[in-house]
């Protein structure tokens, strides 16, 4: 063979050698790997990960992810080029229990897991207060909570905790008067954070009243002398003026100015044949007990405009104890507590629908976008979704997916930080449940509480804290806090 034939040879042998190899380096590149199992190549898939803390561990069927094969994007673990098929995926860290799930990978697609919360293994919590505690009641405006307690003689006795001083100061004191316990029924703090709105139960007459606490002078003023109104209920601050607040008095709507020393000009009947309302913004919400409509009342000063929303909610008008729960005019759920539940949703359809919540509601809350709605009974736990949910998982709007359902009663379920988990107590222990079914549902145990089980959960958002209150037999409840989920920067932890 001549020199010449020789370079012919070699250039050829050469060419197919760079020919192969950069196709594989592209097939490689664009996902693509030969599985020797069949002979072929096959578009693989990919796995992203974004967790609290950031910090974690990943693994696949058993073996740890090397951190040479993750791409770290924007805070969120991307572990690329995973065949078709199935994987148990672990996420962990040290010092907080693990959160694991079969996944499956499907070709040229990444399976998202946006929103995995781990909890540690132990928290160190801050004792706030013990005592004869029934419920607490948070102000944002001012980070204070507004603690009912039952005073020596029985009665009530208001406690008012200042989170930012760290001070605690008694603010008024009644035994002739009890809280009530409704939990349908709060303390309503001021617009301004200067008043309370008390509901309470009379030991004497044994009526219902609302009470309006004057935080500045400790004074306490009943409704029933100061307006003369029968047994008061559901109060609710004016969103558009401090000094006066809405109230109902059997069916009827009032309105009541404090502070007015004009006994005709105490109160005023703003609307009749009213059983339940709410507020958003400024404007009013209610049920008449003559239809099954909605009604919507904008506040213009003292004009009520009132006009009736789209939609409407059969049998409403027999509900024995209705409550209205609104976020806007487009999302509104009515419900009979402890019955049947309903919620009317305008997701920008042709016409609202109309979906049953089931019998037995104890409870709604809506998430801050109004995206989702956790409702709940005595022992189960579900999530509606208002809105079409684009990504992973997929969800549909008016798609109801039931959380968690036990024996034992559940108490006080609330949203957790990111509205993709729940947080509720079960006995003496605090839970948390993740809303993505896929696989299966993580249900986790944040905390078990060593006194009493728990009665109330005051998730604090904005200073990654949680707040609990456990009841005690022995009227010795106890308020403490601690940090959930793990405070994240604007660049992680």
């Amino acid at each position: 063979m001549t020199l010449h034939r020789l370079h012919n040879v070699l250039f050829w042998i050469l060419l197919a050698a760079f020919t192969v190899t950069t196709s594989g380096v592209l097939f490689f590149t664009f996902g693509y790997r030969f599985s020797f199992e069949r002979g072929i190549f096959v578009y693989t898939g990919s796995i992203m990960i974004k967790s609290n803390p950031r910090a974690v561990t990943v693994s696949i069927d058993g073996q740890p992810v090397p951190k040479s094969r993750i791409d770290n994007v924007n805070q969120t673990i991307h572990i690329p080029g995973l065949n078709p098929g199935e994987y148990l995926v672990r996420v962990e860290a040290p010092g907080f229990q693990s959160w694991e799930k079969n996944v499956t990978v499907q070709s040229g697609i990444s399976t998202e897991f946006w929103n995995i919360v781990l909890a540690r293994n132990d928290y160190q919590k801050t004792a706030i207060m013990e005592g004869p505690i029934q419920k607490a009641f948070f102000s944002t405006l001012e980070r204070k909570f507004a603690i009912a307690e039952t005073s020596p003689g029985g009665g009530i006795r208001i406690v008012v905790l200042d989170q930012t001083k760290g001070t605690s100061q008694q603010v008024y004191e009644n035994d002739d008067f009890v809280f009530n316990e409704d939990d349908q029924e709060n303390i309503e703090w001021s617009p301004d954070g200067t008043g309370l709105l008390v509901p309470l139960h009379d030991r004497k007459t044994d009526e219902h009243t609302e009470f309006v606490v004057n935080l500045k002078t400790g004074e306490g003023t009943d409704l029933r002398t100061y307006s003369g109104l029968q047994s008061p209920h559901d109060a609710r601050w004016n969103p558009t003026d401090n000094r006066s607040f809405f109230v109902l008095s059997g069916t009827s709507f009032y309105l009541v100015h404090t502070g007015e020393t004009d006994e005709t000009k105490r109160s005023e009947v703003k609307l009749e044949n009213v059983s339940s309302f709410d507020l958003s913004g400024k404007v009013l919400f209610f049920i008449g007990t003559q239809s099954d409509e909605i009604f919507q009342a904008a506040l213009d000063g003292w004009t009520f405009r009132t006009e009736p929303i789209t939609g409407t909610i059969p049998g409403i008008r027999k509900f024995v104890h209705p409550k209205l729960t609104v976020y806007d005019r487009k999302r509104v759920v009515v419900y009979d507590r402890g019955g049947d539940g309903y919620l009317l949703n305008d997701d920008g359809g042709f016409e609202p629908a109309l979906i049953p919540l089931g019998p037995g509601i104890k409870g709604v809350q809506f998430s801050d976008d109004g995206k989702k709605l956790l409702f709940f009974t005595e022992n189960e736990i579900s999530v509606v979704f208002t809105h079409k949910w684009e990504v992973q998982p997929y969800r549909q709007s008016g798609e109801i997916i039931q959380i968690a359902r036990f024996s034992t009663p559940v108490s006080y379920p609330q949203w957790a930080k990111d509205y993709e988990y729940v947080l509720f107590g079960l006995g003496k222990e605090l839970k948390t449940a993740e809303l993505d079914h896929r696989n299966r549902r993580n249900i986790t145990t944040v905390t078990a509480l060593p006194d009493g089980n728990i009665s109330q959960i005051l998730p604090d958002f904005e200073r990654w804290l949680t707040y609990i209150l456990t009841d005690s037999a022995n009227d010795n409840s106890k308020f403490s806090s601690f940090t959930f989920p793990e405070p994240l920067g604007l660049f992680g932890q």
